[in-house]
């Protein structure tokens, strides 16, 4: 009997020292939260979140700046997106650049720009309708507001490879077009470089 007695004890402490180790790598395996404006230990060529928001809070800043920037009667300028144009070699979805722009200029113009909602105008259309039809409660009846100025980018891109790795340059264009005029009341841009030996993948 003294062999199991023996026995027992060690078999229960490797049983508890193997779910220990089974705890940290469960535990270990959590996400963490970092800051999307640092350089990640996770990264590749293309966009990273610190490089999209690096462009676009100095395009903000550059629109805010801009002395033209006024609507035809005098009144709050209003801005339509159109999405970027990606020329580059990467999969960029295109909508988060001015998403993220549109963002900002909402938080920090104090009332001073106002955007249309185009990408919902099959819902409000439908909502414009049922007023009209006096099936829903409605007030003043009004038209659907205009776009004085379209906001619009590219992304493009110079890359190269070699036996040492890979290099790209990234060229970020955006622009303020006056629909009256076609004329570009602003255009800004963002320029980086990146060099690598691995690529990653971008979803």
């Amino acid at each position: 009997m003294k062999p199991y007695s023996i026995l027992l004890p060690s078999t229960l402490v490797c049983l508890f020292l193997a779910g220990c180790a089974s705890t940290e790598t469960t535990s270990s395996s959590v996400p963490q939260y970092v800051d999307p404006g640092a350089q990640g230990t996770i990264a590749g060529m293309g966009v990273e979140s610190q490089d999209l928001i690096a462009v676009t809070d100095k395009m903000v800043r550059k629109i805010l700046e801009t002395p033209g920037l006024q609507s035809r009667k005098g009144e709050t300028p209003t801005i339509g997106l159109i999405p970027v144009e990606n020329r580059s070699r990467f999969a960029i979805d295109k909508q988060i650049f001015t998403t993220r722009i549109k963002a900002l200029l909402n938080e920090k113009a104090n009332g001073q720009i106002r955007f249309v909602a185009r990408d919902r105008m099959d819902e409000i259309k439908r909502e414009k309708d049922l007023k009209e039809k006096g099936e829903v409660t409605s007030g003043e009846r009004r038209k659907l507001l205009g776009v004085d100025y379209y906001l619009t980018g590219e992304i493009s891109s110079l890359s190269g490879s070699g036996p040492r790795g890979k290099s790209d340059y990234m060229l970020f264009t955006f622009r303020l077009i006056d629909t009256e005029t076609s004329e570009e009341i602003w255009g800004g841009f963002h320029e980086l470089k990146k060099e690598g030996t691995e690529d990653a993948v971008y979803r």
